[in-house]
Parts: structure tokens; sequence; C-alpha cells
């Protein structure tokens, strides 16, 4: 069965760029949260607009702008201070159950899809370096139809590596993404770590809330374990 992760957030940390963040500007490290949630909303509204721009670009352009609404002094800052702080999304980790949650599926014979609003690159440099790429059937990137999720033809991505009668999982700590999964026809698992609770504004539901990737994959692992065993004489 394939299951589909979103990257930035879900699977990725940004720990290491707040670490990075709080250093250079001494500013609070919640401040990335901002940063990056107002770069994401100006990617996906450049994308609405019909004016595709990388989320990485939209990161950096607009780093300075957050800085300044805080209250602090652009001009005080070097350019490689500022571009030591843009350099750790390059530098980003897993989340620490990641490799469990993961392993554990393919072990079981899941296909394993990652679908980044960042690079591809970037994407799989960071799996591999933690040593999970092998895990992954395929990375694919938004930047390659130049549209940004939740734009329903980025979650079609997968849908060239998988029969059409397969069910469609897609996991995220993004509510917003969920809506565009679920308006793309997949099942969703909402996890709960970034946004802590889903919004009930919207009709479109997760079909599964949990408290971690770990808990995702246990959720996935025994609901299609009990699905197999049902089916059997």
């Amino acid at each position: 069965l394939p299951i589909l992760f979103d990257m930035l957030g879900t699977f990725f940390s940004l720990e290491r760029v707040q670490q990075k963040f709080e250093q250079v500007f001494r500013l609070p490290p919640s401040l990335v949260t901002f940063w990056f949630t107002q770069s994401v909303r100006d990617f996906m509204a450049f994308s609405a607009a019909g004016a595709y721009v990388p989320l990485k670009q939209v990161l950096c352009s607009s780093l300075t702008r957050v800085l300044r609404m805080h209250g602090a002094e652009v001009e005080s800052y070097t350019t490689l201070q500022i571009d030591q702080v843009l350099d750790q999304f390059s530098q980003l980790t897993c989340h620490p159950d990641a490799g469990d949650c993961v392993s554990a599926l393919t072990a079981r014979g899941w296909r394993v899809f990652a679908l980044t609003n960042g690079s591809e690159d970037n994407a799989l440099a960071t799996l591999e370096r933690a040593g999970l790429i092998q895990d992954f059937y395929a990375v694919l990137s938004t930047d390659s139809i130049s549209k940004a999720k939740p734009d329903p033809a980025t979650y079609d991505l997968v849908k060239q590596h998988v029969d059409s009668g397969d069910d469609l999982w897609f996991v995220s700590a993004h509510a917003w993404d969920i809506v565009g999964a679920r308006q793309a026809g997949f099942k969703t698992v909402f996890v709960t770590t970034v946004e802590k609770e889903y919004m009930d504004v919207h009709e479109q539901q997760p079909t599964e809330v949990v408290d971690s990737l770990l808990a995702a994959s246990q959720l996935m692992i025994s609901g299609y374990q009990g699905s197999r065993r049902s089916a059997e004489p």
C-alpha cells in the first residue's frame, strides 16, 4: 500500500534553524515558526496567482521582513550572519521517531513516498544524512510542476507511481495540507506535533488523528493487518 508523507515540519524538524536563529539574532526561537508560516503563506499565494517562486527563495526574501517586524536592526547583522541562519534549511534533521516510523512501514510492505513544498535535492540530502533514503519509494517536490501544495495537482504527483485501485494515505502535521489531500481523494492522518489540534471549520476532517509519526505508522500497520486478517478464509 502507498503512503505519502509531508516533509517540512511533519518529517523534518526546524530545530536547527531555531537554534541558529536564537544564537545569531538574539531573538526567541519561536519566531522561526512565525517566519516559516508567513513564508509558506506567501509561497502559496504566489502559486495561486500563477507566479510560482520556490519556497527557499521566499524564505530567504522574507527573513529580513520578519526581523524588522519584531524590532530588530537588520543593518546590524552581516550578510554572513544572515546566511548562517538560512543555511540551516540545508542541514535539517528528521524528527526522532521518523526512522522507526518508515522502517516499520517498509518492513510490512508499505511503499513510502515523500511530497515536499521544498526542493527535491534538499529532501534527498536530509533523508540521506538520516540514513533513511532507502526506505522511500520516491521523493517528490512541488517545484517539478511549479505549483504549491495544497493545489490538487501536487498530490497527483504520486499517482503515476501507484495503481489506480490503491487506497492512498497522506500524513501531515499541517491542517491545510490535510484539506488539500482530502480534496484530492486521499485518506489522511493528521499528526498533532506542530498545530496541536485540527480546526473544525472545514468539513474535510482528517481520517485519523495521532500525536506522533510513530503512532501514525502503528495505526497504519494495525489497520492493514486487521483488514488482511478479515479477508482471509
